[in-house]
């Protein structure tokens, strides 16, 4: 079935001269058939002419959404990536926010338009636009989010998402940005989000994400795999992760991840035979080379834990300590991880002093900590704002003002006490 250039048109007239977007986005939905729209929109103007060209990426940004998204869609004619991209940089956010459903489309069309060209890569940067762009704050969870950071994690390109983790956690979850968003896309984000920072070795950070998929609240009264995957990772990592539902505790207590942190780190012998005996599990749930990471920082571990004891302790101590018997392999371990800041301390020929570490914050990190402040009050004032207007709260409101009238009114005898004589008149003068 060949287009109807005529509808088409017609509609890029809409959108060039409509100044209502609400409006144009009805006028869209409603003027093409659903089965063909994709089809109708996806095609040249009655003379030849790409829309495309016709249009302003900035001025009718909604319009040609619909155009774009559907091009990728239908797939006969792709644009260039060129172009995408240029209109991932120019859309007005506002006008988008009419059409979540679309903007969602554009989304998961660029993931499979790279797919086409065999380099999944070519999809990050456009993703990344739209989830920075899109939400009217930072901090608004949307489907396209897990999409992009499972587009970097499947290619390798972990750095493109550090920007967006570092800088800005996920707070909000505002449904009419993402009609679509489930209870898993929060899990998948803060699980992919672990996982990027735990391969850029942010595993501070890394830490932070795994805990929120682990600590979200179960749905439906079970637990998720993804769930599960977030506490395998962070427990090879930080050795023993609290955990506050019961459901994953006992889950988690069946799988040999379990025996390997009650083991770890002092008992090296145990986690080395364990490690060999449960080896094709730990490969097949791809994270085998956690597992031999954390096996390669358990002297480390023990260190760490000894500064909570001691003071001061020989290079031939910590070596008893750690299974490590020669005194200069001792000296470099301790030595490497004062430079790497996981334990603080001065070095002599044969000892080592530990100490607290040192409280210095740049400026940097003061204008960091006063921006997220004044961020956080704004968000309150605007939180207020809006339990202000509502209308249970207005409700409340008159009703406990009336309250307050009607006890102001009813004035009780002890108020006003009458004199012996009983008259109010005498007390005040009147008799």
């Amino acid at each position: 079935m060949a287009p109807d250039t005529a509808n088409l048109d017609t509609i890029v007239n809409h959108i060039t001269t409509s100044n209502n977007i609400a409006a144009l986005n009805a006028n869209i939905k409603n003027t093409l058939p659903k089965d063909t729209r994709d089809l109708i929109l996806s095609g040249p103007l009655a003379g030849g002419q790409d829309p495309l060209t016709v249009l302003d990426f900035r001025q009718n940004s909604l319009g040609v959404l619909y155009i774009l998204s559907a091009r990728l869609q239908v797939s006969h004619v792709l644009p260039p990536w060129a172009l995408v991209n240029q209109f991932c940089q120019d859309f007005d956010p506002e006008q988008l926010r009419y059409a979540p459903e679309r903007v969602n489309m554009l989304a998961k069309c660029l993931v499979k338009y790279a797919a086409h060209h065999n380099n999944p890569r070519l999809a990050i940067p456009s993703l990344y636009l739209l989830v920075t762009r899109y939400p009217p704050m930072p901090s608004y969870l949307t489907t396209m989010h897990p999409l992009f950071l499972l587009q970097c994690a499947t290619t390798r390109s972990f750095a493109y998402a550090l920007p967006l983790l570092e800088n800005h956690q996920i707070t909000d979850i505002v449904p009419s940005l993402s009609p679509d968003i489930t209870y898993l896309d929060n899990l998948t984000y803060h699980y992919l989000a672990g996982v990027t920072l735990a391969a850029l070795n942010r595993w501070a950070l890394a830490e932070d994400y795994f805990e929120i998929c682990i600590t979200a609240p179960a749905h439906s009264g079970t637990i998720s795999a993804i769930q599960m995957e977030a506490l395998k990772k962070l427990n090879l990592h930080i050795s023993s992760a609290e955990i506050h539902q019961q459901l994953l505790l006992r889950a988690f207590r069946n799988t040999p991840y379990h025996q390997l942190i009650s083991a770890y780190p002092s008992q090296t012998e145990t986690l080395r035979a364990l490690v060999e005996k449960e080896r094709n599990v730990f490969t097949n749930e791809k994270n085998l080379g956690l597992v031999m990471q954390a096996l390669r920082r358990a002297p480390r571990w023990q260190v760490k834990k000894l500064t909570a004891t001691y003071v001061t302790l020989s290079f031939v101590d910590i070596g008893k300590q750690v299974g490590i018997p020669n005194e200069e392999e001792v000296r470099d371990l301790v030595l490497s991880m004062i430079e790497s800041g996981d334990i603080h301390g001065t070095l002599s020929t044969t000892t080592v002093t530990f100490s607290d570490a040192p409280q210095q914050f740049t400026k940097a990190q003061v204008d960091r900590v006063l921006y997220d402040a004044q961020r956080d009050f704004q968000r309150l004032q605007l939180l207020d704002m809006e339990i202000g207007k509502s209308k249970e709260f207005l409700s409340k409101a008159v009703k406990n003002q009336s309250d307050n009238w009607s006890s102001g009114m009813a004035m009780d005898d002890d108020s006003f006490p009458m004199s012996q004589s009983g008259s109010w008149t005498e007390d005040v003068g009147f008799a």
